[in-house]
């Protein structure tokens, strides 16, 4: 009995909220309702993106423990094709290196001397731009998520901005200074 007498005010009172917020949608002008659907869309589109780029970031550090596991298994220099299966970006950043060492050292079978490593800038370099182009491809996306969050507090403050020289208008219209006059709604009683 005693739940139910509970739940019956919080029912009550989520009710006269929704129908409050649909009753203050109707009385709000074409801007304001523009800002509303726009900051709506900036919100769900940069929620779905975060929640897209968790699953990322969680997927990559998944595929990297599994790479680095691998890769300290492995004695001397280990194959590429063998450390590709993590799916990891360090896996494409190593080949990189690898490819480049191999074009340098590769082609000299028939020498007896060990092979030398002609370049280790030109290797450092091969991994640099692989590193580059998987932070690149990893980041796709988060500009969005940086304009989002430094241009919808101005969307926001506009619309507070017009919602002030809407209130100001209705005063100097009904030609009273009174909470009537500004907000018409407000004379419901709670």
């Amino acid at each position: 009995m005693a739940a139910s007498i509970c739940r019956q005010p919080r029912k009550a009172l989520s009710t006269i909220f929704v129908t409050d917020l649909f009753e203050i949608l109707k009385q709000t002008g074409w801007v304001a309702r523009g800002v509303l659907a726009l900051l709506l869309m900036f919100s769900v589109i940069s929620w779905a993106m975060i929640f897209q780029k968790l699953g990322v970031f969680g997927r990559i550090r998944r595929q990297s423990d599994q790479f680095l596991r691998v890769f300290r298994a492995t004695r001397g220099v280990a194959n590429p094709q063998a450390l590709a299966t993590a799916g990891s970006p360090f896996s494409t950043v190593y080949a990189a290196g690898y490819r480049e060492l191999q074009s340098q050292v590769g082609g000299s079978t028939g020498n007896p001397h060990p092979p030398k490593l002609k370049s280790l800038q030109a290797v450092t370099v091969s991994m640099q731009l692989a590193a580059a182009e998987e932070v690149r491809r990893v980041e796709k996306g988060m500009s969005w998520l940086a304009t989002t969050g430094s241009v919808t507090p101005f969307i926001g403050l506009f619309g507070t901005v017009w919602g002030i020289i809407d209130a100001f208008s209705g005063l100097g219209s009904a030609g009273a200074a009174s909470l009537r006059a500004v907000a018409p709604a407000s004379r419901k009683p709670w």
